[in-house]
């Protein structure tokens, strides 16, 4: 993907500014799998990707090749489900893991948006359910089953900057908390 006049939110005196800021590419390569036999699917999906600047912008500290913000460079998904019977009704049991390498919040040198490193990191996702008369679809889930507390995204300078004035710590987003939930899907 080739991105000419790449636009980027700046911050300057507290005012959030739109600005180009050159072009950039984006190169990659995704691949996507499935595999079924008998009770058993298994699929899986990866993705490597080169996002860069082509070109600089000595104004707000951007460098030319520099990784554009939050993109991994590899992104992976496998997941494998088994489909039997449990009472009588069509029930499944399933399991994802979701890891992604790690990033950068911003571009290094950014005069306006800091550039955290975010860490690598991997998620465990467990789920069981069963088929019921009239279709009626129950499935219990366990997101982030060993709750991984990995930092995905950051503040503005602006932000930033009001915070460490005060003594305020850094403050980053986190992947959701381990997360046991029921869905319920009725066909009508």
């Amino acid at each position: 993907m080739e991105w000419h006049r790449m636009q980027l939110i700046t911050y300057t005196v507290g005012n959030a500014i739109i600005e180009n800021t050159g072009d950039a590419r984006i190169d990659g390569l995704e691949l996507q799998a499935t595999w079924r036999d008998g009770p058993w699917l298994l699929s899986g999906s990866g993705a490597w990707t080169d996002a860069r600047t082509l070109e600089g912008n000595s104004q707000q500290g951007i460098a030319a090749h520099a990784r554009l913000p939050y993109s991994a460079r590899i992104a992976t998904t496998l997941a494998a489900k088994y489909t039997g019977r449990f009472h009588g009704h069509e029930s499944y049991v399933g399991a994802t893991v979701r890891v992604s390498s790690r990033r950068h919040a911003g571009f290094p040198g950014d005069a306006s948006d800091p550039d955290f490193k975010l860490p690598g990191y991997g998620m465990l996702d467990l789920d069981a359910g069963v088929v019921l008369r009239h279709g009626i679809d129950v499935d219990v889930y366990l997101r982030n089953a060993l709750d991984r507390r990995v930092p995905v995204g950051a503040l503005n300078d602006q932000s930033i900057n009001f915070l460490a004035s005060v003594g305020g710590p850094m403050l980053v987003h986190l992947t959701t908390p381990r997360t046991l939930g029921v869905s319920v899907e009725v066909p009508f």
